[in-house]
């Protein structure tokens, strides 16, 4: 770990905003509320309250998603670097990626499902994906592949992403396989950056890595999907290799996970076999794979200024809405309450 003095300014900011991020004490009281008007009542008693003019229940989601784009753009204006906000919210650009192609596929809209939150103008995504039939060339890694005349531009990763599904579009008209490769590609693109300017980043996304295909493989395990089907999914750059994983593929859930003991996920692959055992979900384990990840963040508090606090602020706050959102899902569903306490585990105990 390293201090960057670049960042003096920035870091004395993030560290003054950190008091307004929810804690766990706010997220057990919505917990413990009879229903979700209850929930919501403490929920506007948050920093989310900002952005409640005339909303009601239905209207949380809308407020999460306000405080979250602030959180972005108040790091983006502050930090030295804005590369550092523009990598995380490419999995957003991909998102909606994602959206406009599967609507276009099966001709339904998909303006109510575009989250503001990328950083390219969704109708500039929409149009530049329109233009394929009108036949693109596929250049070098250097050029571009959208016709001169278009008038389009979008940065050229995405551009060649665009070009990779519709060729898989055309080719199978299997979205599952797009799905896939736009997945893979923010993992690689996140990869690339956080190896060359953030060794922080680098390591929570290890984690990260690791827990995606651990849980994919247990996921796909349960669900009697063929080994062909998991090799697909399988993201490189975890401390769990392939021929781990793949090693395991035969055998039960229960088996699989208990082969994975002898890992650095010691713990988390306990905890969850334990409760695996009890109900049969693997809900619980994912739920601890989120806890050390935001046990990695913790790493922050030992940098005077640099730009980890930054990211940590930032994955904290998504982690924080995604806690919100549990709640109010489950409270809206009339979930049990231990089963949301169960997925709230990352929250509640970090």
């Amino acid at each position: 770990m390293y201090n960057d003095i670049r960042y003096a300014y920035a870091t004395g900011r993030i560290r003054s905003l950190q008091k307004d991020l929810v804690d766990e004490t706010t997220v057990r009281r919505m917990l413990e509320t009879p229903d979700e008007e209850a929930a919501f009542a403490v929920m506007m008693e948050t920093s989310y309250a900002a952005y409640a003019t005339g909303a009601g229940v239905s209207d949380y989601e809308r407020m999460l998603e306000a405080g979250l784009i602030e959180a972005y753009r108040l790091v983006r204006s502050i930090s030295p670097d804005g590369t550092l906000t523009d990598i995380l919210l490419r999995r957003y650009d991909l998102h909606n990626v994602r959206i406009i192609i599967k609507a276009e596929h099966i001709g339904a809209d998909y303006k109510h499902l575009i989250v503001p939150m990328g950083r390219v103008d969704p109708d500039t995504i929409a149009a530049a994906w329109h233009l394929r039939r009108e036949g693109w060339e596929e250049g070098s890694e250097s050029s571009h592949i959208l016709p001169p005349a278009s008038q389009i531009s979008l940065p050229r990763w995405l551009e060649r992403l665009l070009y990779r599904a519709a060729l898989m579009i055309d080719n199978s008209g299997d979205l599952y396989l797009v799905d896939l490769m736009l997945d893979k590609a923010w993992f690689r693109g996140l990869k690339a950056w956080s190896k060359e300017n953030s060794h922080y980043l680098y390591a929570w996304l290890v984690v990260r890595i690791d827990a995606v295909n651990i849980m994919g493989m247990l996921r796909l395990r349960a669900g009697g999907w063929s080994r062909e089907r998991w090799r697909e999914i399988f993201i490189e750059g975890g401390r769990v290799s392939r021929s781990k994983l793949e090693s395991l593929y035969d055998l039960t859930p229960e088996q699989a996970a208990a082969g994975l003991i002898d890992t650095v996920y010691r713990r988390e692959i306990e905890g969850g076999l334990e409760d695996y055992r009890k109900c049969g979900e693997l809900s619980y384990m994912e739920a601890l794979f989120e806890a050390r990840l935001l046990e990695v963040l913790r790493a922050e508090r030992y940098i005077t200024f640099g730009s980890q606090p930054l990211l940590a602020y930032l994955l904290r706050k998504e982690a924080e809405v995604r806690a919100l959102r549990m709640v109010m899902i489950g409270k809206l569903n009339g979930l049990p309450h231990d089963i949301i306490h169960k997925r709230l585990r990352a929250f509640l105990y970090r």
